[in-house]
């Protein structure tokens, strides 16, 4: 009796495991378009992409905290920064040596 009610637990058991498992699977949209054949828009009909929003005047400053100046993560939030610098109009940042 103890051994039957043990084996249905534990089926129970991997029977809900399973369905939360397949629950948080994540499912690609397909990318595949089907062919229209509606006539192309006039020129009149098109559309305008939307502009890019303008960076501000003044960066905004923001600081990174990190490691020790002797470890790694200082060497990483370094590279953060600099990174972002680099690539941002609307961002300077710096990396401060930190407890973390």
């Amino acid at each position: 009796m103890k051994k039957n009610l043990l084996i249905l637990t534990t089926l129970m058991v991997c029977l809900v495991m399973i369905f939360a498992l397949s629950a948080c699977a994540k499912t690609q949209p397909s990318t595949t378009a089907a062919p229209t054949t509606e006539a192309p828009a006039s020129s009149s009909e098109t559309t305008k992409a939307p502009e890019a929003p303008v960076p501000p005047a003044v960066k905004r400053a923001l600081s990174i905290g990190t490691g020790s100046s002797s470890g790694a993560w200082y060497i990483i939030g370094g590279g953060i920064a600099n990174a972002v610098n680099l690539n941002s109009d609307w961002f300077s940042i710096t990396s401060e040596a930190a407890s973390g």
